[in-house]
C-alpha cells in the first residue's frame, strides 16, 4: 500500500488462501495410451490415495516414480507415463518437476490440455496456499520463494502481486515495477488490473518517471473509465506532473457526483488530501462520514483535513467527539487544544492540555477490524506516561451499531510496558448485529 500521507489511516486487507472446486473430468477424446508399467503405477496411485494404506502416500508416490523411470529407461514410454509421473510429483509437492512432465504430456496428447490445465492450476493453488501461510506467519523470505515457485508452476496475477509487493516493501523498486507489469499483463479482472496499474505507476512516479507513470494511468483509465480509484490516482499524478488544470477538472468531476459509495468518497478524500486540497478533501470525507458516522478513521481524516484547511470552528465538535470516544489518544487531545487556541479560547485549550498531561498511559493507532462473519477485533498499542511499568489498567470497550447504540461491551487488562516502549494489545468479539464502530474508556472513569 502506498503512503497515504500524514494523519491519514486506512484498513489493510488480510492475505487469504484459496479453495478448489471439484476436479475437471477427462474429456472423452482424452484417452492416453499406457502399458504394463503405467498399469502398475496406477495401482500405486490408487493405494496412495487410500487413507488406510499402511505404507503411506509418500512411499507409494516414490514407487510410482521408480516404476515409471524403468519404463522410460527402456525406450519410448507411452504418454500416460508422463501424466502419472507428474501426478506422483504433485503428491510429493515437487511442483516444478510435475509441471515439466505435464508439458511433455501436453505435446503428446493435445486433446488432454483442458485436463492438464486444471492439474497445473491445482498445483499452483497448493504452492500459493503454502506461500500465503508463510506470509501470514511472518516468514517473508520463505513466502517470497514459494510465490516465485508458484509462478514457475503457473503464472498468475495473484502470486505476481505478492512478489511485487514484497519487493516493494524491501525498496527493490525496479524488481517490483517489473513484477507489477507482469501482473498487469496476466490480470483477469478489474481489481487485479487496478492494483497492478496503480502500484506500478506509483513506483514509477516515486522514481521521478512521471511520463511513464502517466502513461500507465492513462492506459488503465481508458480501459476502465468507470473505475473511480484509477481515475483518482490519474488525477493525483497529473497534479504531481504540474498539469494542474487537467487534475482540477477531474477532481471537480468527483466532487460533483452524488452516486459514490462510502469507500469511494473515502478514496476521493485521501486523493485530495495528498494533493493538499484540504478543503475539498474535507468535503469528500464529510460525505463519507455522513454515511458511516461511527467509523473512526473517517472522522479522524475529516477533522485533520478541516484543521489543515484552517476551518477550526468546524474542527472543534469533531475533535470533541474524537476525545469523547477515544480519550486516551493524545493526538485528538492535541487537535482539540489547537482548535481552542485558534478560536481564541486559551483557557479551554489549557484545560485540554492538562487532561493530556494527567493521562496514566496513552493508546496509539487503535483500530477496529472485521474478521469474517460476525467477528471483530480492536487492536492498538499502549505506552505508559505516569503509570508504572508492569502496572495493570482495565480498558472498557463498547462495540456500536450503525446508530451508535452499544451492541455489546467487553474489557481488556493492559499491562504497562517499560518507559518509552509500546506494547500491542487486541480484543476480539462477535455479534449478529453488524458493528459500525467502537468507543472505549478507562474502567471507572
Amino acid at each position: 500500500m502506498t503512503d497515504l500521507g500524514p494523519h491519514l489511516r486506512a484498513l489493510a486487507a488480510t492475505a487469504l488462501a484459496l479453495t478448489l472446486l471439484p476436479a475437471t473430468l477427462i474429456a472423452q477424446e482424452c484417452d492416453p495410451s499406457g502399458n504394463r508399467y503405467t498399469r502398475s503405477a496406477e495401482i500405486e496411485l490408487q493405494k496412495a490415495q487410500d487413507a488406510g494404506d499402511p505404507r503411506g502416500p509418500e512411499v507409494r508416490y516414490k514407487r510410482m516414480l521408480d516404476i515409471l523411470q524403468e519404463d522410460m529407461d527402456e525406450g519410448e514410454a507411452p504418454s500416460k507415463a508422463y501424466l502419472l509421473a507428474a501426478q506422483a510429483y504433485l503428491g510429493l509437492y515437487e511442483f516444478v518437476k510435475a509441471d515439466s512432465l505435464l508439458d511433455i504430456f501436453d505435446e503428446k496428447e493435445p486433446a488432454c490440455r483442458e485436463f492438464t490445465a486444471d492439474a497445473r492450476y491445482r498445483s499452483w493453488v497448493a504452492v500459493y496456499n503454502q506461500a500465503i501461510q508463510l506470509y501470514n506467519a511472518g516468514s517473508v523470505d520463505e513466502a517470497l520463494a514459494k510465490f516465485e515457485e508458484a509462478n514457475l508452476v503457473l503464472e498468475d496475477a495473484r502470486s505476481w502481486n505478492f512478489v511485487a509487493a514484497i519487493h516493494q516493501e524491501r525498496a527493490e523498486f525496479e524488481t517490483a515495477i517489473a513484477a507489477y507489469e507482469r501482473m498487469y499483463e496476466l490480470a483477469t479482472d478489474e481489481e487485479q488490473k487496478r492494483a497492478a496499474a496503480i502500484n506500478r505507476a506509483e513506483l514509477l512516479k516515486a522514481q521521478g518517471k512521471l511520463d511513464e507513470a502517466l502513461a500507465m494511468y492513462e492506459e488503465y483509465s481508458s480501459a476502465y473509465p468507470d473505475d473511480l480509484l484509477g481515475r483518482l490516482n490519474y488525477a493525483i499524478a497529473l497534479g504531481d506532473a504540474g498539469q494542474v488544470d487537467e487534475a482540477s477538472a477531474m477532481f471537480e468531476e468527483f466532487l460533483s457526483r452524488d452516486d459514490l459509495t462510502f469507500t469511494q468518497w473515502s478514496e476521493v478524500g485521501i486523493g485530495l488530501y495528498r494533493t493538499s486540497a484540504y478543503a475539498d478533501a474535507a468535503n469528500a470525507f464529510a460525505k463519507a462520514h455522513a454515511m458511516k458516522p461511527y467509523n473512526k478513521e473517517t472522522l479522524e481524516n475529516l477533522a485533520n483535513s478541516l484543521a489543515l484547511a484552517e476551518q477550526y470552528d468546524a474542527v472543534m465538535p469533531l475533535a470533541d467527539t474524537l476525545v469523547a470516544r477515544y480519550p486516551l489518544e493524545t493526538a485528538y487531545l492535541r487537535l482539540l487544544a489547537n482548535s481552542h487556541v485558534e478560536s481564541g479560547d486559551n483557557d479551554a485549550a489549557l484545560k485540554v492540555l492538562e487532561t493530556r498531561e494527567e493521562l496514566p498511559f496513552e493508546l496509539l493507532t487503535v483500530t477496529l477490524f472485521p474478521e469474517g462473519e460476525g467477528s471483530y477485533r480492536v487492536e492498538g498499542d499502549v505506552m505508559a506516561r505516569t503509570a508504572e511499568p508492569d502496572s495493570e489498567h482495565v480498558l472498557e470497550v463498547d462495540f456500536l451499531d450503525e446508530n451508535g447504540q452499544v451492541v455489546f461491551s467487553d474489557q481488556i487488562t493492559l499491562v504497562m510496558p517499560p518507559e518509552g516502549e509500546v506494547t500491542k494489545f487486541e480484543l476480539r468479539g462477535s455479534s449478529e448485529t453488524p458493528i459500525a464502530g467502537f468507543a472505549y474508556r478507562m474502567a471507572g472513569s
